[in-house]
């Protein structure tokens, strides 16, 4: 590269490491070192997302679960229905099975922990209807309060069909949100003009009134939409008539994308002829479905704690995407760091002893937005943009997903492919070549893509990272030690978990960036001035348009365990390679745990030793 077009600066030094090792420990042990019970004191753990999403939060909870058998509640404290977190278990006949959730906890599927879904979420009745169906449909437990509990808050905000219009409303492009409604819930709680679950049940004529609020402001704000005005989308009515419209359909992608996040209630209730009526009447029917219990969360929780029942507080999102940290230009509404999931719990009782648990995940997904981000090298929504004629059906196919590849290649040469261009892409790091210019021809796909839109694609279709969100394909980041220490900054006192270490089992680089060099003025530094992990950082974007990342290449692991095995339940001693990069990557925080498969179980206690 020349040095006007510098994409990243190499550091080639060595990096200092410890000289101690790690070993794989019991649960009993991880509790007993890390989670002490102090008298008198009840633990309340509290699961923190380190990055930008898709941390294993949920496998997080599970491991806390698992080690602390006095566990017996879990809380949702805020925000509202996320992408969705994945949850292994086993049904009623014993038989393996997966659920996604996007709002309940992931000990739901567990009859021996009481769930709660709190006083400061955004709640979609029909979305939650849908999941406690599915998750009682595939599990088979179907009983409430015998087979699984869950209670929502009476205070509880409810999500109406207008809020998740809002969110492609007015806006060119609707692809950095995942059209749930939670800022424009948030903005009508936060203004006393949301509907509350208490309404529903209690006070008609304030739901009615809440709801017919927010359905003028709705269409007084449509007809400023001017691509939707030439559709003859003017206001609600129009807008649900133009749902069943094929062609409007397809000449609108904003249209269409909020149709597919909408419920067949809630398609209907654009079209009634009362919508606000119809919404109460829906929305009574869905509490009243034995579904789940209505109460004061707190309260119960309270109980608990009076009984010496540890819990768990499981935030939904992740600490750098939140609004009272705001390192993302695209913010969640919720507050999802530390203090700000403890806030929103409410939980005031004095026995109550707080333990955060950050989670970090290696190659950890992109899930912010749809700008270029600092550890990606591309824009979020790009692979969305690349498409390929498929030789198996003849369409054209949109690489969003990344499972779009076996349209095109058999799993082993996927693999392959992985392979090569990943080795490619840590080469071209050894020899300052460029990461955009250099290109990859895909004979299958008859395409030719820079390398880092091969490495992001091929990386996140070998990581499982398959799915999107709202046309956002999951992009694997490298690890960001700046962003970490950001992170560290936030949270203080707390305890540490690396997810996804079986990711580094047979790559032979693992890149870290370890700083970024400012290449014009950037906040409080000048041009030249280097970064490093700890110093305050400005939102990505800035980031991304001032600074290049500094990258450090460590050895990648042939295995997960000095032995040559990465099976848990053979090894114990983890290899010389994983221990560098974990000494690296954690050189003072104490580290609970590692991730070592997708399986909601397959995450281990582990301790230092000399």
């Amino acid at each position: 590269m020349d040095e006007g077009d510098l994409e990243y600066i190499l550091r080639e030094s060595p990096p200092t490491v410890s000289t101690k090792s790690f070993q794989l420990i019991s649960d009993i042990d991880g509790k007993t070192l890390y989670f002490p019970q102090k008298k008198g004191k009840v633990n309340v753990y509290v699961v923190v997302g380190g990055q930008k999403g898709d941390e294993a939060k949920a496998k997080t909870t599970a491991l806390i679960r698992r080690i602390d058998p006095n566990v017996g509640w879990t809380l949702a404290p805020n925000s509202t229905h996320n992408a969705g977190k994945g949850v292994h278990t086993l049904d009623e006949e014993g038989n393996p099975v997966r659920l996604s959730l996007h709002l309940c906890p992931e000990t739901i599927v567990d009859r021996d922990i009481k769930n709660y879904i709190g006083s400061n979420t955004q709640t979609n009745p029909f979305s939650l209807e849908q999941e406690v169906t599915r998750m009682r449909n595939i599990t088979g437990r179907k009983q409430l309060g015998i087979d699984y509990h869950l209670m929502l808050d009476m205070r509880a905000n409810l999500v109406v069909p207008t809020n998740k219009a809002d969110d492609v409303i007015n806006k060119s492009n609707t692809m950095g949100s995942t059209i749930s409604g939670a800022t424009s819930s948030l903005k009508y709680a936060s203004a006393k003009q949301a509907p509350l679950v208490e309404h529903v049940l209690y006070d008609r004529a304030q739901f009615l009134k809440h709801v017919n609020l927010q359905i003028r402001e709705f269409n007084d704000n449509i007809k400023h939409d001017s691509e939707f005005s030439q559709l003859g989308i003017t206001d609600l009515y129009s807008l649900g008539v133009a749902f069943n419209d094929s062609a409007k359909l397809e000449a609108n992608q904003r249209l269409s994308a909020l149709k597919g996040k909408l419920s067949q209630r809630e398609l209907d209730f654009f079209t009634h002829s009362d919508p606000a009526q119809f919404l109460l009447e829906q929305s009574q029917r869905v509490m009243q479905s034995d579904l789940f219990y209505i109460g004061d969360c707190r309260s119960e929780i309270h109980k608990h704690i009076d009984g010496g029942r540890s819990g768990i507080i499981e935030g939904v999102q992740s600490s750098l995407l939140s609004g009272g940290v705001a390192y993302s230009n695209n913010r969640t509404a919720a507050n999802t760091h530390g203090m700000g999931i403890i806030g929103d719990a409410g939980l005031t009782h004095e026995a109550i002893e707080y333990q955060k648990v950050v989670v970090f995940k290696c190659g950890n997904t992109s899930v912010g937005g749809n700008d270029k981000t600092m550890s990606g090298f591309i824009r979020q929504d790009r692979l969305s943009q690349l498409t390929a004629i498929s030789p198996k059906t003849g369409k054209e196919v949109s690489f969003e997903k990344t499972a779009a590849l076996e349209e095109f290649l058999e799993r082993e040469e996927i693999a392959e492919a992985f392979t090569q261009v990943d080795r490619a892409f840590y080469q071209a790091i050894e020899r300052g070549y460029s990461l955009k210019n250099s290109t990859v021809y895909i004979e299958a796909m008859g395409k030719e893509l820079s390398l880092i839109e091969a490495r992001a694609m091929l990386v996140a279709y070998a990581f499982g990272e398959t799915g999107e969100t709202s046309k956002r394909s999951r992009i694997c980041r490298l690890d960001d030690q700046n962003e970490t220490e950001a992170m560290r900054n936030i949270e203080g006192n707390s305890v540490e978990v690396r997810n996804a270490l079986d990711r580094l089992v047979g790559v032979e680089k693992i890149p870290v960036i370890v700083g970024y060099a400012a290449q014009k003025q950037y906040g409080p530094y000048s041009a030249g001035q280097e970064i490093k992990p700890g110093m305050p950082l400005l939102q990505e974007h800035h980031t991304v348009e001032s600074c290049i990342p500094i990258i450090q290449l460590l050895d990648g692991c042939p295995s997960l365990f000095d032995d040559g095995t990465s099976d848990p339940a053979i090894g114990k001693i983890l290899h010389p390679h994983l221990v560098a990069y974990l000494s690296f990557v954690h050189p003072n925080k104490p580290i609970l745990a590692i991730g070592t498969g997708k399986e909601t179980n397959a995450i281990y206690c582990i301790e230092k030793f000399a």
